[in-house]
Formats: C-alpha cells, structure tokens, sequence
C-alpha cells in the first residue's frame, strides 16, 4: 500500500462557498473550478474574474487568494500533493501551468 494513502491523501477534494480568503500558498497543485456564480482570482498584484466553467490552476508554492464577488458561488477545489505528483511526472519542476482558462476558450495546440 502507498504511503499516500496511509498518510496524508494525494488528492484533497472541497466544495466551498469563497468568501475573503487571505493570501495563501501550499505545496500542492490547486485547482479550482467555479460550479456557480462567480470569484475573483488574485495573483500577486494581478486580480480577474472567473465565471460558471472557469478554471484556475495555481502553481506549486505560489501565493494567491480567492475571493467573493456580488454574486452567491460555489467552487470545487483540488489540491495535487506536490511530492505525489512529482513522482508521477519527474519533470514537474520544468512545468509552469497556465493559470486561467474560461467556457470556450481556445488554447492553442499545445
């Protein structure tokens, strides 16, 4: 049996209501997802919106913050383990994400 499971789980999974969170960061990939509503997305000093369908992926260890807007929202979250993903992509240090794709967006064929 992998230590993950015994541990700390690889994948933590939440459903949550954003309100004002502070500044954060973890070791862990975050993915975030709106369901309903919408949030706004706060990268060092770079803020925008994410709608119903947005997707947002922060990087390993890097500060952000989500916050509410005027309208009521629901988002899932996905933290990756960092050390359970880097054994499963060795080459995870050489990968920077993209951080905001929205409904329809064309992201090229890379």
């Amino acid at each position: 049996m992998s230590s993950y499971l015994t541990q700390n789980p690889p994948l933590k999974v939440q459903f949550l209501r954003i309100k004002d969170e502070p500044f954060r960061w973890s070791n862990s990939i975050e993915v975030v997802i709106v369901l309903e509503g919408s949030i706004h997305a706060a990268i060092a000093d770079e803020n925008r919106t994410l709608r119903v369908g947005g997707i947002e992926i922060f990087n390993i260890n890097q500060v952000h913050r989500l916050l509410h807007t005027n309208e009521d929202n629901l988002v899932l979250l996905i933290n990756i383990d960092a050390e359970f993903a880097k054994d499963h992509c060795s080459d995870l240090s050489k990968i920077w994400f993209a951080h905001e794709f929205g409904p329809g967006a064309y992201l090229g064929l890379e």
